[in-house]
């Protein structure tokens, strides 16, 4: 009966464990939303806010690009610093960065202002990588693999509810509202991880900063990492691209209402729903070689349809770009998995390193993008051609990771 009981103790401590994991997990995506839609429901305010502070339209794709460019200058600082102090410490700084920044940007007088709020704004994203390290510390392969792929379907939700919401705001308020919405979505987030987040492994009991560099160094001189990098970079590109130009070609080019707006984003959007919760199903079953190989040829076809159809209709390249989305979604997961597992160093230096090269390539690819659509007029048969120009080094770069990781299998381990 002891024993019994003792195991009992053991099995439901274990229980609330597991279950303290995920609601952190619940939290921590909150997070993330929160700082996807502080980005996305500005976005159809955006030409508002250009007119209303006599700024160009290709400052539109900025607010987007200085909130990159502020979401990738901390990382390399902060994964030592979660190494050392714990990842818990780490993210509740970053969110309280986040709201201040949030908080501020009503009170821009200027667009330079705006813009430069929205850099510390951005900041708020450097620290989500500590998440998602966290996550792939905590669970194996295939549970991390479905966590993350159910974590992106819904912080997919923010291109999705982002626009949606941001127009139903300012047909009751104002622009600045949007960000007070984003401040209390904020505070709740933070709450929620400061009861339920796990303090993290502590990989050092000091700052050793040739350690860190000779770490730094091995990971961007790992083969595998860098081309899963740069794979998963070049293929953001196009989805990154419409998320912060698509207000400029739909409402400002095209002239289409906010509902035709809303409607496209939805079309899009969905195919990358729907690919996160396929993976939940595939995810073990099928090989990582499979589901980067027949994800990027989906995604490379959807980019060929767009770019070859988009003179006969928009609804073409739509639509392309759904198919595209629908195998973006198939291989990230994958990809991301085993890159950052192949550096052999701490997950947080692997993260960090991945989530600051990811934002400066697609910081390059967004600002390319931007320039030369100004120069078409922020044309949607541009955008697609620009994509299918892009479509072609991703589709190989990123078939060569797959055939390099040819034999990586689904590695399981017990759940905590």
């Amino acid at each position: 009966m002891l024993c019994y009981n003792i195991f009992s103790l053991r099995n439901e401590s274990a229980m609330h464990q597991k279950k303290s994991f995920y609601l952190f997990a619940i939290y921590f995506v909150l997070f993330e939303l929160t700082n996807y839609l502080s980005n996305d429901m500005i976005m159809p305010a955006m030409p508002q806010i250009v007119r209303l502070f006599h700024a160009p339209l290709t400052d539109i794709a900025l607010s987007l690009i200085y909130f990159i460019i502020g979401g990738s200058v901390l990382q390399i600082f902060l994964a030592p610093l979660a190494d050392y102090i714990g990842k818990r410490k780490v993210l509740l700084c970053g969110n309280l960065l986040f709201l201040v920044a949030t908080l501020i940007i009503p009170f821009a007088h200027s667009i330079n202002q705006f813009l430069a709020a929205r850099f510390f704004q951005g900041m708020g994203m450097c620290f989500i990588f500590i998440g998602y390290s966290m996550i792939h510390e905590l669970f194996d392969d295939v549970a991390a693999v479905k966590l993350t792929s159910i974590l992106s379907n819904i912080s997919i939700f923010a291109p999705l509810a982002g626009p949606l919401i941001g127009t139903f705001i300012m047909s009751v308020s104002n622009w600045e509202c949007i960000f007070i919405v984003s401040g209390v979505l904020g505070i709740v987030s933070l709450l929620g991880l400061y009861k339920y987040m796990p303090p993290g492994k502590l990989h050092t009991n000091k700052i050793d900063v040739i350690q860190i560099v000779r770490s730094y160094k091995n990971i961007f001189t790992n083969k595998i990492f860098i081309i899963g990098i740069m794979s998963l970079g070049l293929s953001m590109i196009p989805f990154i691209s419409w998320i912060g130009l698509s207000p400029a070609i739909i409402l400002e080019n095209q002239h289409q209402t906010f509902k035709v707006y809303v409607i496209y984003q939805c079309i899009i959007f969905s195919g990358y729903v729907i690919s996160n919760t396929l993976i939940n199903i595939l995810a073990g079953k099928y090989s990582f070689y499979n589901l980067i190989r027949y994800g990027s040829l989906i995604s490379f076809c959807g980019l060929i349809c767009a770019g070859v159809l988009c003179t006969v209709s928009n609804n073409f390249v739509i639509l392309g770009m759904m198919i595209y989305a629908l195998g973006l979604g198939l291989y990230t997961g994958s990809l991301v998995r085993i890159a950052l597992s192949s550096t052999g160093a701490s997950m947080n230096l692997s993260a960090a390193s991945m989530t600051l090269l990811n934002c400066i390539i697609i910081f390059i690819g967004l600002e390319t993008c931007n320039q030369v659509l100004h120069h078409f007029n922020f044309s949607i048969i541009a955008f697609a051609i620009i994509n299918l120009i892009i479509a072609v080094p991703v589709f190989l770069l990123v078939s060569t990771f797959a055939r390099i990781n040819k034999d990586r299998t689904w590695h399981e381990e017990p759940d905590l």
